[in-house]
């Protein structure tokens, strides 16, 4: 990602490492259906499909699909810098950021409006439908010279088709797995991190050898047979699950408690990706701007680690405590950011950076599952859609309000906005923490 200091405004890295949290998906089936959801019948021959073999193929399905979407849209920050130095050099930064921003954002909100989809239809259906429009996205953009081109192809197609495989891959999985659903959780958000790792790479080596629209049809082939493979194996089993309505209401915003949730989340958000945005910069004034490619990596690893460790440490602390901690651990790495001028203490920041990052976003839709705190109504698919489209609005916003912030400041107060939003997020949620817990200052919720 080689910008100049004068002419980069946003290297929106997306790092983003942050994937959207993961739901408590409570399905609902038959009278033999589980405390969990998951309906426990037996598919042929007597042998129970719940944790099977078969579960894992589809396990292994949704992975390949995890990789094509959340891979796709997490290496956007490798586009928005080439964007600025060559294809469109005429249009700000900031501009140019809409269409990532666009793309980040439907992929949070999609979900809950197309998860509906696939259970009133054949679930094959819309899942050709949409595996189609995210392949045809990538090629289109590969074709596209205009900035409203590239608006439409990556920013729309992308963030939609990305998006709505999200809920209902979820939904899916949670009627396959009982004994091991977390850890198939834990392996379908580690796609992601896969996909966010190696795609940054392959753009940063294709695209000196082969240019721009072949580097995304060569994207546009591997996630392609990836496609393939999750169409192949990915299996609805209508015998187990059951078709199930999704009201949409605002009743949760009448709970003080969901509405400091949800504003902390808002405040946090609005800053979470901004390092990710930004880091490229620091990177060329340091001499070192080729390595920005890697920095994207390097936050999606560290990033999936966070995640698989975080789980294991909210059951023991709670879910409150870790997001709070690994929150004010990423506000520090921000305000340190801006005076790191070398490779070795930008691989550091960025190592610390995407591991308090995943750790936060996995365990966001915790407290909203939780009978005894925020998710006591026991509508938690409710409560998590209402965040996932706070979390949307936040993403949409975040990349032009940077964009205003560095242009009129510089990068030195980027670092010091996004530190102090993160810790204006940290009381907002300590203070829910506080009231959830009937005012303990100790304890698990």
């Amino acid at each position: 990602m080689s910008t100049e200091p004068s002419s980069v405004e946003i290297s929106n890295e997306k790092s983003k490492s942050l994937e959207p949290p993961l739901p408590e998906v409570l399905l609902t089936g038959s009278a033999g259906e589980s405390e969990k959801g998951v309906v426990r019948e037996e598919g042929e021959g007597g042998e129970e499909v719940c944790d099977s073999l078969r579960a894992w193929v589809v396990l292994f399905g949704a992975v390949c699909m995890s990789f094509s979407t959340f891979g796709y849209v997490n290496a956007w920050g490798v586009f928005q810098s080439y964007y600025q130095e060559t294809l469109l050099a005429g249009t700000s930064p900031s501009t140019i950021s809409w269409i990532g921003s666009l793309e980040y954002s439907l992929l949070f909100c999609t979900s809950i409006f197309v998860t509906q989809l696939f259970e009133n239809f054949r679930f094959r259906i819309p899942f050709v439908f949409f595996s189609v429009l995210l392949i045809l996205s990538v090629f289109l953009t590969a074709q596209c010279s205009r900035y409203w081109q590239f608006l439409i192809c990556q920013g729309i197609l992308s963030g939609v088709s990305s998006g709505a495989f999200y809920g209902p891959l979820l939904d899916l999985l949670a009627s396959w797995f009982d004994k091991h659903r977390g850890l198939a959780f834990g392996l379908f958000t580690a796609g992601a991190s896969t996909g966010g790792t190696v795609t940054p790479i392959i753009i940063k080596n294709a695209l000196p050898k082969l240019g721009f629209a072949w580097t995304l049809r060569v994207l546009g082939f591997i996630y392609l047979c990836l496609v393939l493979v999750a169409n192949l194996v990915v299996r609805n089993d209508t015998a187990r699950t059951k078709k199930r309505s999704i009201n949409f209401s605002l009743s949760p915003f009448k709970s003080t408690h969901f509405v400091l949730y949800c504003l902390s989340i808002l405040l946090i958000y609005l800053a979470l990706e901004i390092y990710g945005y930004y880091v490229a910069i620091t990177a060329g004034l340091s001499g070192i701007s080729d390595f920005a490619f890697y920095l994207v990596s390097i936050a999606n690893a560290s990033c999936g680690v966070g995640r698989l460790t975080s789980g294991w440490m909210a059951d023991r602390a709670g879910e409150y405590d870790i997001m709070i901690i690994y929150t004010i651990v990423n506000a520090m790495t921000n305000y340190a950011w801006p005076f790191a001028h070398t490779k070795a203490s930008l691989i550091v920041l960025t190592i610390v950076y995407g591991y308090s990052a995943g750790a936060f976003t996995c365990l966001l839709a915790a407290p909203l599952v939780d009978k005894d705190g925020i998710g006591k109504s026991g509508d938690s698919g409710l409560l998590i859609g209402l965040v996932m489209i706070v979390m949307a609005i936040a993403s949409l916003v975040a990349a032009p309000i940077a964009g205003l912030v560095y242009q009129s400041f510089g990068l030195k107060i980027i670092g010091m906005y996004t530190g102090n939003m993160l810790l204006l997020g940290v009381c907002v949620m300590s203070l829910t923490r506080y009231l959830v817990l009937r005012r303990r200052v100790w304890g698990k919720a």
